[in-house]
């Protein structure tokens, strides 16, 4: 699942982290000054520390680490410290940010005078130069794990996108094909049974209303494949006299409620029509079977074999672009949720497709 970089979160993450800072450097101050200069004194410091974070951020880190421009950033780090603490002497000339000296913060303590030589106070707070590095370590984490974090994002995103972009081109090469066979089968049977040419046109109709309305959906219910299909079936029977038998036998039990990928199962059928064909006059057959329980369905396609295949014919020739296809989209829909395994079984070709689904 991708995950994205929270913008708000991290905005009020930066404001309430920066408000944490200025209130211990205030409570800190009140104890030796004033509030008006404790307040003064700490809006000094967090500001400048926030000069150091987003310039170091926004700035040095993508014009020259991230470009891996060692040198440059090390140089420029060491002259933007520099320069702020000039900064900082400058500005605690300034009355209004002028610390009070150590003797006058120990009195404002109400420590007596004789013991001013002896007083020692904790070192609570480093220096404001290692406030300053400390600031810019924190930064150059925090900049660059968001740099690798959008980095991954985007790699997934680009993934995703590739990975549709495939399953797209995938689908859409299954509705020229099938359009072109039923128009063939339209045309036949216009030729050879003008009176059964408007029902033939209605299904037509319905199968093309389907792959507008369900083609292009991520899902659909097992029970629209099944009528998907049997549209299918009766096309192909109207077209070849030929055929003995073309049977969908859906057992009992089945749970046609369940979702899966539009027209997976139609490269399947398709291949056993077209490889079951035969120049001379004898029967043709195809058979499928179809059963769903607990979210585990199985497919099974047989066909007898073509008089130019015969018996010795392998998967491996018996294979086009229509099984490749489906094994594409099963591995990027369904990625070790699938068995597909097909091959010649005495007098027919077998294909059978075991496929793990889940409830809506």
């Amino acid at each position: 699942m991708t995950m994205y970089w929270n913008r708000k979160f991290e905005v009020v993450g930066q404001v309430l982290i920066w408000l944490l800072l200025f209130g211990l450097s205030l409570s800190f101050l009140l104890e030796m000054t004033s509030p008006a200069k404790a307040f003064s004194l700490s809006l000094k410091g967090v500001f400048l520390l926030m000069v150091v974070a987003y310039w170091n951020s926004l700035f040095l880190l993508p014009r020259y680490f991230l470009r891996n421009q060692f040198g440059w950033y090390f140089f420029s780090v060491g002259l933007t410290l520099m320069g702020l603490l000039s900064l900082n002497y400058w500005l605690a000339e300034w009355p209004i940010f002028q610390r009070p000296p150590r003797e006058a913060v120990l009195l404002w303590q109400d420590v007596p005078v004789e013991q001013l030589a002896q007083r020692r106070r904790p070192f609570f707070f480093p220096p404001f130069f290692f406030s300053m590095l400390g600031v810019l370590f924190f930064s150059t984490v925090y900049t660059l794990a968001k740099v690798f974090w959008q980095k991954q994002t985007l790699q997934q995103q680009l993934e995703q996108d590739r990975t549709q972009y495939e399953l797209n081109f995938l689908r859409s090469q299954i509705n020229p094909h099938f359009l072109f066979n039923a128009l063939n089968n339209l045309n036949a049977t216009i030729r050879l049974r003008p009176a059964k040419a408007q029902d033939f046109l209605l299904r037509l109709s319905d199968l093309l209303r389907y792959i507008l309305e369900y083609g292009k959906d991520e899902r659909i219910t097992l029970q629209q494949e099944i009528q998907y299909l049997e549209h299918y079936l009766f096309f192909q029977g109207q077209k070849d006299e030929s055929f003995t038998n073309i049977s969908l036998h859906i057992e009992e039990g089945t749970e046609q409620g369940l979702q899966l990928e539009p027209m997976l199962f139609l490269p399947l059928v398709e291949n056993a029509f077209v490889h079951s064909y035969r120049t001379e006059a004898s029967e043709r057959w195809v058979y499928i079977q179809l059963f769903c329980q607990n979210g585990e369905l199985s497919f099974t396609v047989e066909n007898n074999l073509s008089d130019t295949a015969g018996a010795q014919v392998s998967a491996q020739d018996r294979t086009g672009l229509g099984l490749q296809n489906v094994r594409r989209r099963l591995e990027i829909l369904y990625p070790d949720q699938y068995r597909l395994s097909y091959g010649v079984k005495e007098d027919r070709f077998q294909l059978h497709l075991n496929l793990q689904l889940y409830e809506n």
